[in-house]
């Protein structure tokens, strides 16, 4: 299903990007902290209904910590910098317009120099039985509707 970016009565797109759109700033687990005090926001701006993948907005002040990804994320820079330091020893320097591709249980180190905002695409997991039964579903809705059409069409002729 494809869902349009909501717009204001003058026609142009509200962005969802917005300083104020995001919740309020938080201070990280001070576990994971290695330098600064950095401190993040962050926004679930969608989640499907089968609760395998979410897409969030999220920023973060300078500073530098430990990340632990607890799932896959796909990550596109909006604004700022990340220095991305991972456990095999590379370093990935990411601003706006990369994307990054963070596997489930990856753990790295990232360096944040003044202010970095962030896109993120999470897949929570592998599809359970009720996502792939929610899928099947709607594969068989779409085929009955399909029939149903054609057969009103052919009943006309």
């Amino acid at each position: 299903m494809l869902r349009l970016v909501p717009t204001r009565q003058d026609g142009t797109q509200r962005s969802f990007a917005a300083q104020s759109d995001l919740g309020p700033e938080r201070d990280l687990d001070s576990s994971l902290v290695l330098d600064g005090a950095p401190r993040y926001r962050t926004k679930l701006l969608h989640t499907t209904p089968d609760e395998a993948y979410r897409t969030v907005l999220w920023d973060c002040t300078r500073g530098s910590f430990r990340w632990y990804f607890d799932a896959d994320e796909v990550v596109y820079i909006l604004v700022g910098r990340v220095i991305v330091r991972e456990d095999d020893g590379r370093v990935r320097r990411l601003g706006p317009g990369d994307t990054a591709l963070f596997t489930r249980g990856t753990t790295n180190v990232w360096e944040v120099p003044q202010y970095v905002k962030k896109l993120a695409i999470h897949r929570l997991r592998k599809p359970t039985l009720r996502a792939r039964a929610f899928r099947v579903a709607r594969g068989v809705r779409g085929m009955l509707w399909t029939a149903v059409l054609r057969s009103k069409s052919s009943a006309r002729t």
